[in-house]
């Protein structure tokens, strides 16, 4: 979607925000510069997380949030008490669990995680398929890597 869109779309009444999951830290800034303060631009993916608190973008709905709760609010926590070295290294520590979950293992490495969190992960539903248990061990690493586990 162009920055011409969302600037017209921030305008409608009915319309109060937008998620870009892209990761594109430049499209994402031309998105937040874009819009008036009462529209909510959120940071769709941890790839790009501090570059979004540092553009002024104040939202975000993560996918290992669903597995990392609590590290994806430390960033932001940490950002806001102006702890910015903290918030930077600790989004940099999601950054591989962030791959796994989205890119490499999906939506069963997501549930899969979050069961390893002490979440309850479910299953996966056709035609997706669990794990191996190599994989399973790959994100444990990951995890455990990322001092998580």
């Amino acid at each position: 979607i162009s920055v011409n869109a969302i600037r017209r779309l921030s305008r409608h009444p009915n319309i109060i925000g937008m998620k870009d999951s892209r990761g594109d830290a430049a499209q994402l800034k031309a998105f937040a510069s874009a819009v008036p303060k009462r529209f909510t631009v959120i940071v769709g993916s941890a790839s790009i997380l501090y570059n979004a608190w540092e553009m002024g973008v104040r939202a975000a709905i993560l996918a290992p949030a669903n597995c990392s709760p609590e590290e994806c609010i430390a960033v932001a926590r940490l950002f806001e008490e102006g702890a910015l070295a903290g918030a930077k290294a600790l989004a940099e520590n999601l950054l591989p669990v962030n791959k796994a979950v989205t890119d490499t293992f999906g939506i069963a490495g997501m549930k899969y995680a979050a069961t390893l969190m002490g979440y309850e992960g479910g299953f996966v539903r056709s035609p997706l398929r669990e794990l191996t248990r190599s994989e399973q061990k790959s994100v444990e690493k990951i995890l455990k890597t990322a001092g998580m586990l």
